[in-house]
This record gives C-alpha cells, sequence and structure tokens, in this order.
C-alpha cells in the first residue's frame, strides 16, 4: 500500500490542523477534476505491485514523486536483476 496527500510539497496553503496537513490537490489538478466529473475520484497516477516467485509474493512495490513511473521500473529493475539474492528474471 502506498500513501500521498497527492499535493504539492507542504502543500500551497500551508496549512496544518493537529500536525495534519491539509491537502491543495484541487488547486493544481482540475484538469483531472474536470475529466472525473461531479462526486467522482480523481485517477490515480501511482502504480503499485507485487512480484510473486513460484506463486508466493516475493516483492511490494510503488512510487511516489517526480519521477514516478520511471523510478519505479528503475528500482524494480534495479531489485529483479542486479540483486543477485533475487535474481528472478
Amino acid at each position: 500500500m502506498t500513501h500521498s496527500i497527492n499535493t504539492e510539497i507542504w502543500g500551497e496553503s500551508g496549512l496544518f490542523i493537529d500536525g495534519v496537513s491539509i491537502p491543495d490537490s484541487g488547486s493544481f489538478q482540475q484538469y483531472d477534476i474536470l475529466q472525473s466529473g461531479p462526486g467522482k475520484r480523481v485517477s490515480d497516477p501511482m502504480c503499485p505491485g507485487i512480484v510473486f516467485k513460484n506463486n508466493k509474493p516475493l516483492l511490494g512495490f510503488s512510487s511516489i514523486g517526480t519521477g514516478l513511473f520511471e523510478e519505479t521500473v528503475d528500482n524494480l529493475f534495479n531489485v529483479l536483476y542486479l540483486d543477485k539474492t533475487v535474481m528472478i528474471l
């Protein structure tokens, strides 16, 4: 599971209530909000995944932030191909 407040760094508003930041997602995702429609969820760009080996979960992974897709693929490659203890490719 990956969790994010889906906001700019520290939030544009900088509002915190009892130590919890109030996200400003609506201020920079106007296109996504319009595409989703009233009362609907905005699509989630995160791409979490699970790698199985012999029908058993081996690795759970995801990434958030800048370079989301590139970093997810790069890190997955590094673990599955370059790590000799896992080496499933």
